[in-house]
């Protein structure tokens, strides 16, 4: 019988790192989140669909052996990354993703993209339609680069990183040299809403510079974690893009029947460099 842990499971990275997965039944679709415990409160890093309530509770019970302070941190303002975000004492995120708040946060759009998850298994919809979070009203936190997050005893840097949102953020932990890094470093790295590649890459380079040679990445859907490589190969597939290097460049769709009606008039291609796909609005370049 479905409850609100059934679409949860979690490991062990590090001795103050912890991964919950939300699956809805798809292996082909998850939703990492971290969870990272301090002497004085715990960061979730990331926060999931939202279809459920049961992060929280699930946290307490594996994760912090009770009740603690926990405060949220997004990298972006998706909403398979902000959707719990109000099951937490504090939520933070940058400013430059409200504009998209409203549309991520849509109980419409957030079940009808589940569907897709889900493979539009009834018996998962039935449950979280009955159960999904509401978030009105919740009020995040501007956080931004050069800002510093302690949780006690174990410390991040917030890093802007804009490239597949406006308001993308990565979050350092230089102690252990780790990222927890979202969406904005990943090998299918969907762009195409980020309306100036120039300011991207201008990132992408200052990041690369900053990090060192070892820096552990942990994204926000794939199974195992990258190194930097992969955030060069980003970088350059930008560069390429911006340099009319296209020719070979492919259509790129969404599988999602909710578009946002500003990107009905993308002309969305996807190019590829060393191990990564970088999907990106042909029309930018125009």
């Amino acid at each position: 019988m479905i409850n609100d842990f059934t679409f949860l499971s979690h490991e062990k990275l590090r001795d103050r790192l912890y991964l919950i997965r939300e699956c809805y039944l798809n292996p082909e679709n998850i939703f990492n989140i971290y969870v990272v415990p301090g002497a004085d409160k715990t960061g979730i890093f990331d926060t999931g669909l939202g279809v459920t309530s049961g992060l929280r509770s699930y946290i307490e019970r594996n994760i912090t052996a009770g009740p603690k302070p926990m405060h949220a941190y997004m990298t972006h303002v998706d909403l398979d990354h902000s959707g719990g975000a109000i099951l937490f004492d504090e939520a933070c995120m940058n400013e430059r993703e409200l504009p998209k708040l409203a549309w991520n946060l849509n109980v419409k759009r957030r079940l009808s993209d589940l569907g897709v998850f889900c493979k539009n298994n009834r018996e998962v919809l039935q449950y979280c339609e009955e159960h999904y979070l509401h978030n009105e009203g919740i009020a995040f936190q501007n956080i931004d680069d050069g800002d510093l997050i302690d949780l006690g005893g174990v410390k991040f840097e917030v890093i802007k990183l804009p490239g597949h949102t406006p308001g993308s953020l990565v979050y350092y932990n230089r102690a252990e040299n780790y990222v927890l890094g979202g969406d904005a470093i990943q090998l299918h790295n969907t762009c195409q809403r980020c309306r100036d590649l120039k300011e991207s890459v201008f990132y992408y380079e200052r990041f690369i510079k900053r990090m060192p040679e070892d820096v552990i990445i942990y994204t926000g859907h794939e199974r195992s974690h990258l190194t930097l490589a992969a955030a060069r190969d980003i970088r350059n597939g930008m560069q390429e893009i911006l340099a009319g290097r296209t020719e070979e460049d492919t259509p790129s769709g969404m599988p999602f029947p909710c578009i946002d009606p500003e990107e009905l008039d993308y002309d969305v291609k996807e190019h590829k460099c060393g191990q990564v796909s970088v999907i990106y609005d042909a029309n930018t370049l125009k």
